[in-house]
């Protein structure tokens, strides 16, 4: 409620929501997929999201990241060595912290009215293609996947290319700097 009443005179509100709220849904989903929080934090993202569109209307914005990367993050130090690592197949949605600040710059001189983006790196490389190729890039040992394929979703960036007209700085998550 505070954080509500402190910024309701504010003429934009960008929040940083995570694609956690889409949930354990396969395939591919953009900005009208209906949301599905499995975890604790994705339903708390999402009540946070339904609350400032409730409250403040057509003066939020909502930011759906990927997981994110660069600035130090490198999702590929956390599963170096593990062991039976789930879903090999399962595509990749993150996202470099460039394109997370380009956004939201493109959001703060935008004329559009508050809106819901996606904001995760066009490409989507497997999970096994992804973690072999960025151990080997850092000298780290690989994961381990397990022989089940599995699946997962693909979160598209389309809307958030097409309406700020914002060319991705890294489209692809096997071309990500390294960054310490």
């Amino acid at each position: 409620g505070r954080l509500v009443q402190e910024i309701h005179g504010q003429p934009r509100i960008i929040y940083t929501s995570s694609t956690s709220v889409y949930g354990d849904v396969t395939g591919v989903v953009d900005e009208s997929t209906p949301i599905e929080p499995v975890t604790t934090s994705g339903q708390m993202v999402a009540q946070v999201e339904e609350r400032l569109r409730d409250e403040l209307g057509k003066n939020t914005f909502v930011v759906r990241l990927g997981g994110l990367c660069g600035g130090g993050r490198e999702p590929a130090r956390y599963l170096s060595g593990r062991k039976n690592v789930q879903h090999p197949a399962a595509p990749i949605n993150f996202v470099h912290r460039a394109d997370v600040i380009g956004v939201i710059m493109g959001l703060v001189n935008t004329e559009t009215k508050g809106d819901t983006f996606n904001v995760v790196a066009p490409i989507h490389p497997n999970r096994k293609a992804y973690y072999a190729a960025r151990t080997e890039l850092l000298g780290l040992t690989p994961p381990q996947f397990s022989d089940i394929p599995g699946s997962g979703k693909e979160v598209n960036s389309n809307k958030v290319m097409d309406v700020l007209d914002y060319a991705f700085i890294y489209p692809d998550p096997l071309e990500f700097p390294v960054t310490s």
